[in-house]
């Protein structure tokens, strides 16, 4: 039997090579707090904003007592999928929330599986990442425990 290279990683990191302290720069560090500041007040915008509409209530208009009963149904479903992305979305706010977290006791940037470095490629795509890749495929392929 083959051992996968995320296998290996895991096997690695309970070696105790695991990172403690971030090993990101000060200025690293600057550069990924403005980002998430920015992601979180652009996402909170959008929960407000999908929210707001969802639950605006359109049956005090006059004509929402004629108002087809498709009509209904499909003014029901957008409700129901705008305030789902809301969730969603808001989940993304905690994600964020916590990477933030993470730079302010000095672990951002360390896979929160494998105790490695989380490239700077992957934090820049997604800077709320407390995975590596490998970290995330261990996760997904149930190999270690949701962290």
């Amino acid at each position: 039997m083959e051992v996968s290279a995320e296998e290996k990683a895991l096997a690695a990191a309970r070696e105790g090579n695991r990172l403690t302290k971030t090993p990101l720069k000060k200025r690293e560090l600057a550069h990924f707090h403005k980002l998430l500041l920015q992601k979180r007040a652009e996402v909170l915008g959008d929960v407000s904003a999908m929210e707001e509409g969802a639950l605006r209530s359109d049956r005090s208009s006059p004509n929402a007592q004629t108002q087809h009963m498709a009509d209904q149904g499909s003014d029901e479903y957008d409700q129901s999928l705008s305030l789902g992305l809301a969730e969603s979305q808001r989940r993304l706010l905690g994600e964020i929330d916590d990477a933030l977290e993470r730079i302010d006791s000095q672990l951002y940037g360390i896979c929160v599986v494998l105790g490695v470095a989380i490239p700077m490629e992957r934090l820049e795509a997604k800077p709320w990442a407390k995975t590596s890749l490998d970290g995330a495929r261990l996760l997904d392929r149930g190999l270690v425990k949701n962290v």
